[in-house]
């Protein structure tokens, strides 16, 4: 199949901002569906460089250079442009400037690369001009990947995402959900779906190393966060929680990882006085690294669709501490992490001094991690898209 992916790459790849789990999981997604004999590209709106190929996928961005501009020109629809500004304009001029031009881009892109399946990774922007571009002989696929920018946005905001969303699960045929947890989400905020949809979980790749249950790492406890520096996402919470841990436990340490921006963060540890067991080394291009030091990943999450960062930690035998927000299949039971309430510092650092004690089977822990690889997952990707090239385009 030749196969078009709209979306984000990560930044370490060229793109010039992050754009967190699902850069990641567009970019592996690409690479295993090349490796299972696909033909590739990916448009990514946050790369503004020239095409280039990364082993057999091809990569192209927002550039000039990139645009094929007869073909851009030839299939311009009128009404697609009023469309545009009519769903675009109560988020602001500059928003539907943004979204003409990923139109005429896309327009380009598709007509010149004529992709037997089209895959948004968004429901928002990018599958809605999708929607106005991708001719009716042509799978067009949606992943939802979360509705934070409902949930996670003040009221009047919401709304406004709202109304897009709706609009563009009105015009989607095919929607994959990342977890069964998003799906009710998704139904709650948006209303139920008719139409052809499956829940495929994010999926990790395997590292080659097995983990041993009596490899030693360093004489200190050490915690791991790893994430965003958001309250959403619980970094200060975590260095709340390492506070309260460290009057039991004297030889914790807290690493925290995951952005650039790490200002505001040390200014709060430094108010806390808590220099000598948290450290803050902000965005690192090895995350294996950091993750084959610690003892444990504590990320206490208000809201995850998924929760990838467990699972790749896991992979390299590390037990977490994740919240009742994050889906069970991720943390299925006391044997790989807990799930505990978001915001009970307490029961946090409760689980943490556990942990200090507890036996841990690091093998069992990589073995869970394992059963969500791209080894046992892309098989789903490639069967909705065969199912998607059955199933007459409606919408």
């Amino acid at each position: 199949m030749n196969i078009l992916q709209l979306g984000t790459i990560p930044k370490e790849k060229g793109a010039f901002k992050e754009s967190g789990g699902v850069a990641t999981h567009v970019w592996q997604l690409a690479t295993h569906l090349t490796d299972s004999d696909h033909s590739v590209i990916v448009f990514a709106d946050n790369y503004l460089g020239k095409q280039y190929i990364h082993g057999e996928f091809q990569v192209i961005g927002r550039s000039v250079r990139n645009l094929p501009i007869g073909l851009s020109l030839k299939n311009i629809e009128l009404p697609d442009i009023v469309e545009i500004i009519t769903t675009y304009r109560s988020l602001g001029v500059v928003r539907v400037i943004h979204m003409i031009v990923y139109y005429i881009f896309l327009t380009g892109i598709y007509h010149k690369t004529n992709p037997d399946v089209v895959h948004a990774h968004e429901l928002r922007f990018r599958h809605y001009v999708a929607s106005l571009v991708v001719d009716e002989n042509t799978p067009l696929i949606a992943t939802s990947h979360s509705v934070h920018s409902i949930t996670y946005s003040e009221p009047k905001k919401a709304e406004k995402y709202r109304s897009i969303l709706q609009r563009s699960y009105a015009a989607c045929d095919h929607l994959i959900y990342v977890s069964n947890k998003l799906r009710c989400e998704v139904e709650e905020h948006v209303g139920s779906f008719d139409g052809h949809s499956q829940v495929i979980y994010n999926s990790i790749n395997n590292i080659d190393k097995n983990i041993q249950d009596n490899e030693q790492k360093t004489e200190e406890h050490t915690l791991l966060y790893v994430g965003e520096f958001t309250e959403r996402k619980g970094v200060y919470r975590t260095i709340d929680a390492t506070i309260l841990s460290y009057k039991k436990v004297s030889d914790l340490k807290l690493v925290i990882i995951g952005s650039d921006d790490t200002e505001k963060i040390e200014k709060y540890i430094k108010d806390q006085q808590v220099k000598d067991i948290v450290s803050v080394p902000g965005r690192v291009d090895d995350v294996d690294k950091w993750y084959s030091k610690a003892d444990l990943l504590v990320v206490p999450t208000r809201s995850e669709s998924f929760g990838l960062v467990f699972l790749e930690a896991m992979q390299h035998g590390i037990p977490v501490i994740g919240t009742t927000e994050v889906p069970e299949p991720v943390i299925p039971n006391k044997h790989v992490g807990y799930r505990v309430p978001p915001d009970d510092i307490e029961q946090i650092s409760n689980v943490i001094v556990n942990s200090y004690t507890q036996e841990w089977q690091h093998q069992k822990i990589q073995d869970h991690a394992r059963s969500f690889s791209w080894n046992e997952q892309i098989s789903k990707y490639e069967e909705f898209y065969r199912e998607s090239l059955r199933i007459e385009r409606t919408k």
